[in-house]
């Protein structure tokens, strides 16, 4: 679990992170799915981590998102979807600490691909994304899922369908606390009922279900709220 994160601390992509991050991209673009050398993926993730003597070699955020884009970008780690993986994960940093990358996507592309022909370094790759990035004042609630939405949706169904009363008592508590706005959702809910009206009442649910999911999904990456 990602201890909660601080102002100024960074939010490091985990393996399962960047990993799902793979198969969207495959997902959506195709090509052939899966790690081709786990240890070239191992070292890519570990680059922006690196800190000798106690201080990080890349500076955050933008030297550790190039490190992300360039470590996964030349070690060829998956079988396919390598320049696509990269340029996920430095964006996906990002975001998830404070900051848009709003590059259009014809230009990401090209400069993903200058970057790998023209052998560019580290250090171009940074400029890059300075050059391209606006800091936003916060984090947004979407972006602590941006990477695990699969993850979300199969809480959010196993929420509706696993019938786990003490569990999700637990998680509505939870969600609650931090969003009063599941009482409103409640109350469309069994007003919808009341009435008759069964497909109001179902969307409500499933309304107050995913918030309930969001908040677990949080507690899982360990987000304070």
């Amino acid at each position: 679990m990602n201890a909660p994160l601080k102002i100024g601390q960074p939010r490091f992509l985990t393996k399962d992170e960047v990993l799902s991050l793979h198969r969207a991209s495959i997902d959506l673009y195709g090509g052939a799915e899966g790690v081709l050398d786990d240890g070239a993926l191992e070292s890519a993730l570990a680059q922006p981590r690196q800190a000798p003597g106690g201080e990080f070699a890349h500076e955050f955020p933008f030297g550790m998102a190039a490190a992300y884009g360039y470590h996964l970008a030349m070690n060829h780690a998956f079988r396919d979807g390598n320049k696509r993986t990269s340029f996920a994960a430095m964006v996906a940093f990002l975001r998830m600490n404070g900051w848009n990358f709003e590059l259009p996507d014809g230009h990401a592309a090209d400069m993903m691909l200058e970057m790998i022909a023209e052998h560019r370094d580290k250090v171009w790759l940074t400029e890059k994304l300075v050059a391209a990035s606006r800091a936003r004042p916060s984090l947004e609630l979407r972006d602590f899922f941006y990477l695990l939405r699969t993850d979300l949706v199969d809480e959010l169904m196993q929420i509706r369908q696993g019938h786990r009363p003490s569990e999700l008592a637990e998680s509505v508590r939870q969600a609650h606390d931090a969003m009063p706005i599941l009482d409103d959702y409640l109350t469309h809910a069994s007003m919808a009922k009341l009435v008759g009206n069964e497909a109001d009442a179902t969307y409500w649910d499933g309304q107050r279900a995913l918030l309930v999911a969001l908040v677990r999904r949080a507690a899982a990456l360990g987000y304070d709220w």
